[in-house]
């Protein structure tokens, strides 16, 4: 598949799937499974910024119907059946990838954090322990209780940052995630108010 630059979601290559967990149980094996997608903001509105369902072109329009859309549930799942499957989609067969997975027991553990001043850059590094490493980046605080992201992601070793950020009192930390969603977090470092 060819990467479409409209498209584009930060962090997300061309063709990716995107994966939610949905109890087995609640997966029949003797009736029809539904997939529905939906968006909570207003801006999903159109194809250019719409999570896109996957599915194969059908030759014999003429079939049954095996899409629909809604774009008049306001951001919102509908509640009741009646009215949710308001335009039907006759040329496309709608994909549905069910991907099980074991019981989640991993752990992922972030060691050998450490902070180097270099200039008014701040070099950072640090090491992974765990099975599936898919993801490190850094992160920063003023309280330690509100993280945000403050650097790019990094998807295998060696994890070295430079950050362009030294304000005084600021935290910073390493965070490290497996690909079952596990994720291991440093110990906090506060850039020092003098050098």
């Amino acid at each position: 598949m060819e990467a479409d630059p409209q498209a584009a979601v930060e962090g997300v290559g061309p063709a990716d799937w995107f994966w939610t967990e949905i109890p087995l149980g609640l997966i029949s094996s003797a009736r029809p499974n539904y997939l529905i997608i939906w968006s909570p903001t207003k801006y999903f509105l159109s194809a250019s910024s719409s999570p896109i369902l996957a599915g194969a072109a059908v030759e014999d329009a003429s079939g049954d119907t095996r899409a629909w859309n809604n774009n008049a549930i306001s951001g919102v799942p509908p509640r009741s059946t009646s009215g949710a499957l308001r335009t039907p989609l006759n040329n496309i067969n709608p994909a549905l990838a069910i991907k099980l997975v074991p019981t989640n027991d991993g752990h992922v553990f972030v060691t050998d954090f450490s902070v180097q001043p270099y200039g008014r850059k701040l070099v950072v590094r640090f090491a992974v322990e765990g099975l599936g490493v898919s993801d490190a980046w850094l992160e920063s605080s003023s309280d330690q209780l509100d993280w945000e992201r403050a650097s790019r992601t990094l998807r295998r070793p060696p994890y070295y940052f430079t950050l362009n950020d030294d304000t005084p009192g600021i935290f910073i930390r390493a965070v490290a995630q497996d690909e079952r969603g596990n994720m291991g977090t440093s110990t906090a470092y506060q850039v020092p108010y003098a050098r």
